[in-house]
């Protein structure tokens, strides 16, 4: 499915707003350079869910998103689903960790595969999981 479109912008768009809605996300109110890498990071997900890859399932109990993997990693689930975020999530997250590796223990938490499946990861599989945990950091 090269880089062709399945889903609609407005759909995307609406799908990405549930997830901001469902976390009561407010761009306006971060840092100017947050919001801008966020916002980066928004429109990564939107496309991601544009071209098929990326699903949210938002409701008013909860939360999840599913990652849909162009190149599938040996041993870990296809689609990936990501939890919703939650303390015991976050509590895994190293403070001396680099920004990517707290993604990626923050991502691994959430979907119960553990950070070693995003070693495996391939790039453009890797840079949407990127988005998403930029993104769910912020929670």
């Amino acid at each position: 499915m090269a880089n062709e479109t399945v889903i609609s912008r407005e759909t995307a768009a609406a799908q990405v707003k549930q997830l901001l809605d469902y976390y009561e996300f407010d761009l306006e109110t971060l840092p100017d350079a947050l919001r801008n890498a966020l916002t980066f990071a928004i429109k990564q997900i939107e496309g991601g869910i544009m071209r098929g890859r990326l699903e949210v399932d938002a409701t008013a109990d909860s939360c999840i998103v599913k990652q849909h993997l162009k190149s599938p990693v040996p041993g870990a689930p296809n689609p990936i689903i990501y939890k919703e975020v939650s303390g015991k999530a976050k509590i895994g997250i190293r403070d001396d960790s680099s920004n990517y590796g707290k993604i990626y223990a923050f991502l691994g938490a959430l979907s119960t595969e553990g950070a070693a499946v995003f070693q495996s990861m391939k790039g453009k599989d890797l840079s949407l999981a990127e988005a998403l945990g930029s993104l769910f950091l912020q929670v």
